[in-house]
């Protein structure tokens, strides 16, 4: 066996392992994040990519996480870093659709809500699967100019 084929095998043997790690770690995130979630239940739920809160700046780690929405709020479960952002739905003032958030675009529609806390207005993007089901179970009108 030649050097070059060792390095291949080396190097692919050391992709699967690092794939299979990055597996585990998801399935552990994905669980913590399913109980700061909570029993739910929920309208909608999935797996969501944050481009982060105005009020956090553009300095936050954005990332992805779970996102769910039950009867009375929206929660955002990030996986890292473990952390969670809870919007009681009579405090959310607007739903809609942005091409970018905080300066960062992802090449794809993201779903803005924007909500009311202690006085101050606050909004979240976040790149979602079937953007229109969760424009729809948040209450906007999908292809409504944005």
């Amino acid at each position: 066996m030649g050097v070059a084929m060792v390095i291949g095998v080396a190097t692919l043997a050391l992709l699967a392992v690092g794939l299979l790690l990055l597996r585990s770690s998801i399935r552990r995130w994905r669980g913590r994040a399913s109980a700061r979630l909570g029993p739910g239940p929920f309208v909608r739920r999935s797996d969501a990519r944050s481009l982060g809160v105005r009020s956090a700046g553009v300095w936050q780690v954005r990332g992805s996480g779970s996102l769910a929405l039950s009867g009375t709020e929206l929660v955002f479960a990030q996986w890292v870093p473990d952390r969670s952002l809870r919007i009681p739905r009579t405090a959310i003032e607007s739903v809609d659709t942005i091409g970018s958030h905080l300066g960062k675009t992802v090449g794809a529609r993201l779903l803005r809500v924007r909500w009311r806390a202690d006085g101050r207005e606050d909004e979240i993007a976040l790149q979602v699967p079937d953007l229109d089901g969760w424009l729809r179970d948040l209450g906007a009108i999908p292809g409504s100019p944005t």
